[in-house]
């Protein structure tokens, strides 16, 4: 899609940990995303196709303060925060601005909510909270798996009718609105 991508994680050392372990592997082990790479491919930028992912730290102190800056100068198309909830939220909200000149404008929080109040908990509850539903293979009935209703003795199952979830009712269920 010709994407700028601003990709954030909490400090400029997870960026220093998370491309070359996480990133890096994907890029190597592709011979069509090595291609689509072979512009410009580093740690705080990559050039993919005709657009660039640029990875930057939401915390920084001392020279790195400079570094965090950095990204409020790029234009972007689609922000990614992740790990949203350990991140500096006024930085992320900084990089808000760098959507506006884009027709799409997404933006895409990962977390796991640490407590309540939280960036990711507070997105989660405008949202329309959609539940992965499986339907039992047995019973019928449809239902999303709750740890504590759905699993026994290390197995999926109904919470009306107690048999078996098997993978395939799970691969085979739908997102539905809460």
């Amino acid at each position: 899609r010709k994407f700028n991508i601003i990709y954030t994680l909490p400090t400029f050392g997870d960026v220093g940990q998370f491309v070359p372990s996480k990133v890096n592997p994907l890029i190597i082990n592709s011979p069509e995303i090595t291609e689509w790479t072979k512009d410009k491919d580093s740690i705080m930028q990559k050039k993919v196709g005709e657009g660039f992912i640029y990875y930057r730290g939401t915390f920084a102190s001392g020279k790195d303060k400079m570094a965090s800056a950095v990204g409020i100068m790029f234009s972007s198309d689609l922000n990614i925060h992740d790990e949203c909830d350990r991140s500096d939220q006024t930085v992320m909200e900084q990089y808000e601005s760098r959507l506006e000149a884009s027709d799409f404008g997404g933006r895409w929080y990962f977390s796991n909510p640490s407590s309540p109040n939280t960036l990711s908990q507070k997105i989660w509850e405008r949202s329309d909270q959609k539940h992965w539903f499986v339907k039992c293979g047995h019973c019928g009935k449809w239902q999303y798996l709750d740890y504590w209703k759905n699993i026994s003795n290390g197995k999926f199952i109904c919470d009306k009718c107690g048999k078996e979830i098997y993978d395939d009712d799970r691969r085979n269920g739908q997102w539905v609105k809460k």
